[in-house]
């Protein structure tokens, strides 16, 4: 091995391809046709590649470019594969049976609680862990001896009972491999590098190897490397007077590193608090480069992954395009959480997984097109591998194909679209939930039969997109097609050359996902699990969750790296955010299991490791830029405490006080109220409460509206003239009103029942409310309630059966039921002098007449909890004075007058008791001239309406529910059981 220094005062790549072109340009041309150069990543490879190609252009020489390989690759290209090798899913899936099938005990040193027998995924993400493991531990020479071993000798007793329980599975493993007619690929390595590090077998002598800028190699790839002998030469981004800092093959010495101070001057280093203020700090670092520097020759790094969404959002307000050249974590686009939000309602047809479903935007726009709302592009939909096993779909570009039933034709088992347009089918499906609270969408549709039809329409579109998913188990890859056919019903009209930048990540999308699972179909039938559609998709889901999807630079764009990316970059400008500890350096605090202490012992890639590589990889970077600035965040994005890069504190000594004390202080870490970009703030502010229209005039008012403008004439304004209603689809639980018309609904069969009406048997009533609860209950919410629900109509089955008695009571008494329910006769008015009278609608709930003596009285059910009197519920304390809250009964009072109900009239609650020995009859107490007041007050509340007066009252009273809450920019907190019915 030959070590070759590249002073750091510029940056590696471009000294690279001088030093390479330098040795192998021989008139005009450079043959590097034998060179293998090998460099950490891909992307610096292509840095690498391009630089040659531009230096050598500049030269006037012609360039025969290089190999140009990753030390991965390069032990693939050396220790190449067979058809007999194991790919890394059949290496799971053996070691998924293998842990599943092993004994309780051999699990429990692995996995304290041991999956379901029948859980797939779980036995799925154990058996990936394992294989990790066991890569890392290949990457270093060893076996799963070694590590039992290691374990034993550093009294690690826990480790060591788990190194030797995967040992004895090992052989199972390999038994279940061989029984495929497979071998475990670290078998074929390890039988390559021996003969290798014998000389049995040597390596391609008409090769040389470069290694560019590998500061860290496993033992497998050293061995490799020095195979090659004189023929390998290290090029090492440092000064020579630092050769003490590498090892033979060019790769750090820890000690050397480890104990190096690192100078990172103050005007370099940014603290800022949180996750946004990074992202803003790192826009107000490019924004002081004031275009002196073009968007190539700056490099935003990124310590910390994470950072990555946030640091494009920031990006995108400051108009600052950036690129990933790792490309879009396929997770995180719209295909995958297409299949990730059908996973749970195709396991489980339940509401709330149908609710988030029929959300995702794509669905939507799959509804749309099926119902021919949205119009299919213009010209012929683009190929696709429509038609073509699973295994080809690698070969296509492509990924589109016809959509059945697109447009507004009607066919066999397609909905009829020009029949059943569905407007909102958002709104239709929270009014539904809202009234029904339906959780089974397996069972009938409840409730109005032409909203039932439309909630049949919509979840058949949804299952129709889904069915693919649908049948019986089957091995795992013969799942592959159904679900990239899911794929295709939702995207098979876009083109990776829509004019929509969204769209064209997409169709990417769809073709890394069908590109990997084609990678995966050859996997040996005999170690495929059969399963149904959701296990497996979860299955696939899990195996594509680290996908990236690529995509091409554009003109104008800020490369954005991560931290091991950086050294290789050659941009002159780098802004470093997320330099805390844990990121940069890296490191590992809680390995299952491999353990720091017993990685150390092992010699692999531990902490220390990590660090000293870091320290290296630090000062090659700030030293070989024009301009260099490192940001460390105080908080993360859950307001955890984020500790400061040990890098930053490997300084003087003597500076070191300063340094903690800057870090630490949060009056240093730089904040931003709004993003670099941002619209300037108006002169008023944009969350004004929205004035009131003008004056209106209702052609009718309901007895419950006045109550409403006496708590609040603009809430009454927004419910009454605007109409507005609180539809979503959270409840999981009746609210105050559902469950006071449920209440209702049953005592008006009570009363009208006449075979039941009159009786005055406690359990017979008891009974006859109890079937008449079961009915409607059935009929309204179906079979299977939510579990919520099925505990409030136990509750109101209580409250019935404690009813009885008092009703039983009362009948004996001599008051018989009249009216239940009675709706107020359209000839109702209330006379408003020197004004037109305004009609009033309303119910009153029951009406009994004493048969004794002829007397009335007017009754209203109610079901909260508090039991309040009318006159509490009516009259509200206003300073010193009581005012009317509520107008209910009095206006009944003087209404019921109008149609015949007079002489003594008592108005009174009955209020639902949860035991018999409680009160449910309370009477009002009021005065005539207490009833007068009132009816002159709900006179002046017309008057008020009709001259458009809708006032907002700050003091809405917490008992009742306050729907307008965020419009009126108010909060009322209050217990669900005492919020008051409008019943």
């Amino acid at each position: 091995m030959q070590r070759q220094w590249l002073d750091w005062q510029g940056p590696l790549l471009p000294a690279a391809a001088a030093w390479l072109i330098e040795r192998h340009a021989e008139g005009r041309r450079c043959d590097l046709r034998a060179v293998r150069c090998v460099l950490p990543g891909a992307r610096a490879g292509r840095v690498l590649l391009h630089l040659l190609l531009r230096q050598c252009a500049e030269r006037g020489l012609r360039l025969v470019p290089p190999q140009v390989l990753t030390p991965g690759a390069l032990a693939e290209l050396l220790v190449p594969g067979d058809s007999r090798t194991a790919s890394t899913l059949e290496c799971t899936l053996a070691w998924m049976h293998v842990l599943r099938e092993a004994r309780p005990e051999h699990i429990t040193p692995l996995l304290p609680s041991r999956p379901d027998f029948y859980d797939w995924p779980a036995w799925h993400d154990l058996a990936g862990t394992v294989v990790g493991v066991v890569d890392e531990l290949s990457a270093e020479l060893l076996a799963l001896r070694d590590v039992a071993r290691v374990a034993a000798r550093m009294n690690m007793d826990r480790e060591a009972e788990r190194w030797a329980v995967l040992e004895r599975l090992e052989a199972r493993y390999r038994e279940r491999l061989a029984r495929e007619d497979r071998i475990c690929p670290h078998e074929r390595r390890r039988e390559v590098i021996a003969a290798l590090v014998d000389g049995a077998t040597p390596v391609d002598p008409d090769h040389q190897l470069v290694l560019v800028g590998v500061v860290d190699l496993a033992r497998v790839h050293r061995a490799i490397v020095r195979a090659y002998g004189d023929r390998a030469t290290a090029l090492i981004h440092a000064p020579e007077h630092l050769y003490a800092g590498f090892d033979a093959d060019g790769c750090v010495e820890r000690n050397f590193w480890s104990g190096r101070p690192i100078e990172i001057p103050d005007e370099q280093l940014v603290i800022a608090d949180r996750p946004a203020d990074q992202a803003q700090a790192v826009i107000r670092c490019l924004a002081d480069l004031r275009g002196a520097y073009r968007p190539e020759e700056v490099t935003i790094g990124l310590g910390d992954e994470k950072l990555a969404p946030t640091m494009t959002q920031a990006g995108q307000w400051a108009d600052i395009a950036v690129h990933d050249p790792r490309g879009l974590l396929a997770l995180h686009g719209r295909p995958f959480r297409l299949l990730q939000a059908g996973l749970e309602w195709v396991r489980d047809s339940r509401f709330f997984p149908f609710a988030a479903l029929i959300r995702h935007p794509d669905v939507e726009g799959f509804v749309r097109r099926l119902l021919g709302k949205a119009k299919p592009q213009a010209g012929p939909a683009p190929e696709w591998a429509e038609g073509k096993p699973v295994e080809q779909v690698a070969e296509d570009v492509p990924f589109s194909a016809g959509l059945e039933g697109q447009g507004s034709k009607d066919s066999k088992g397609d909905v009829a679209a020009d029949d059943h347009t569905i407007v909102e089918w958002l709104t239709v499906l929270d009014r539904y939930h809202t009234e029904h609270l339906q959780d089974n969408l397996g069972s009938a549709w409840l409730g109005d039969e032409k909203v039932a039809r439309r909630m049949q329409i919509l979840h058949d579109i949804v299952a129709k997109l889904y069915s693919p998913l649908v049948g019986d188990r089957r091995p795992l890859t013969q799942w592959f097609e159904p679900i990239l056919e899911v794929l295709r019903n939702a995207y098979g009209h876009l083109d990776v050359h829509a004019k929509a930048i969204s769209d064209q990540r997409v169709a990417n999308t769809c073709i890394e996902i069908a590109k990997n699972l084609g990678g995966l179909t050859g996997a040996a039938p005999g170690l495929q699990p059969d399963v149904d559609g959701p296990t497996a998709l979860r299955l696939v889901l899990a195996q594509l969750a680290g996908l990236r999807v690529p995509e091409d630079p554009r003109s104008g764009q800020i490369e954005m790296l991560g931290w091991l990316e950086l050294h290789h970059d050659p941009a002159p400008v780098l802004v470093l955010a997320g330099c805390n500890d844990g990121a940069v350096p890296q490191a590992v605090t809680a390995d299952a299991f491999l353990p720091d202490g017993l990685r150390e012992h092992l010699g692999v890639l531990s902490n220390g490791r990590r660090y000293a590589r870091d320290a290296y990889l630090i000062e090659a970077i700030r030293r070989s830029r024009v301009k260099c600035t490192f940001i460390a965040g105080r908080q993360a994005a859950d307001g955890e405490p984020l500790t400061p890069s040990r890098l930053l504190l490997a300084g003087d000594l003597e500076r070191l006080p300063a340094r903690i004390l800057r870090l630490c202080d949060p009056n240093h870490a730089r904040r931003w109220a709004l993003p670099y970009g941002a619209p300037p703030s108006g002169a008023t502010s944009g969350f004004r409460i929205p004035e009131p229209g003008p004056a209106v005039e209702p052609p009718a008012m309901t007895v419950t509206e006045f109550g409403w403008y006496l708590r609040c004439p603009f809430r009454y304004y927004l419910k009454y003239v605007r109409r507005l209603r609180l539809v979503d689809d959270s409840a999981v639980e009746l609210d105050a009103l559902q469950f006071g018309n449920l209440t209702h609904d049953v005592l008006q069969r009570f009363g009208e029942d006449p075979s039941i009406a009159d009786s005055v048997d406690p359990e017979a009533i008891a009974k006859y409310l109890d079937g008449v609860l079961d009915d409607r209950a059935r009929d309204t919410f179906g079979a299977r309630p939510l579990p919520a629900i099925r505990i409030q109509i136990s509750r109101l089955r209580q409250r019935l059966v404690a009813f009885a008695p008092h009703q039983a009571r009362r009948r004996a008494d001599g008051w018989k039921i009249r009216r239940c329910e009675f709706e107020l006769p359209e000839e109702t008015y209330l006379q408003i002098p020197d004004q037109a009278p305004m009609r009033i609608k309303g119910k009153i709930d029951r009406i009994d007449q004493n048969v004794r003596d002829g007397s009335w009285m007017i009754i209203d059910y109610k079901t909260s909890e508090s039991g309040h009197s009318p006159d509490k519920t009516h009259r509200a304390a206003r300073g010193s004075a009581s005012q009317w809250s509520d107008l209910q009964l009095p206006l009944y009072h003087h209404l019921a007058a109008q149609h015949g109900y007079t002489g003594p009239v008592q108005l009174a609650y009955m209020n639902l008791p949860k035991k018999p020995e409680q009160e449910a009859l309370h009477i009002a107490r009021w005065t005539p001239a207490d009833l007068d007041d009132a009816v002159g007050t709900a006179r002046d509340i017309v008057r008020s309406i009709r001259a458009g007066r809708f006032d907002i009252m700050g003091d809405f009273a917490a008992r009742y529910q306050d729907d307008f809450a965020n419009i009126c920019q108010t909060r009322v907190f209050g217990g669900a059981d005492d919020l008051e019915a409008e019943a």
